[in-house]
């Protein structure tokens, strides 16, 4: 949502491995196969892959990086957007098994 938006100052690794994940999420979302899918299998993996890179970049920009000056608030909303891709990580899991 705050890639989304726009109304925030996001950095450049940051805006590039969320990209890389939401067209990731999306591959995952045409994927019709069913449970051991091979296809499926693969595109969950590279979601997952690129939802952790996501994770990392969120996570190092917001304690050491660009974020780290950012207000309270702003930092927070970095934080639960983190929070949610770890949740999100599950969902996909479970699209696996």
């Amino acid at each position: 949502r705050l890639l989304r938006e726009g109304g925030c100052n996001v950095p450049g690794e940051v805006a590039e491995t969320c990209a890389r994940f939401m067209h990731a999420k999306a591959v995952v979302d045409n994927v019709e196969g069913g449970e051991g899918d091979p296809v499926l299998l693969a595109a969950l993996e590279e979601a997952l892959g690129a939802l952790c890179a996501a994770r990392r970049s969120i996570d190092q920009e917001v304690t050491e990086g660009g974020l780290r000056g950012e207000a309270a608030d702003q930092r927070q909303q970095w934080r639960l957007a983190e929070i949610g891709l770890e949740d999100y990580a599950f969902v996909l899991l479970s699209r696996g098994i």
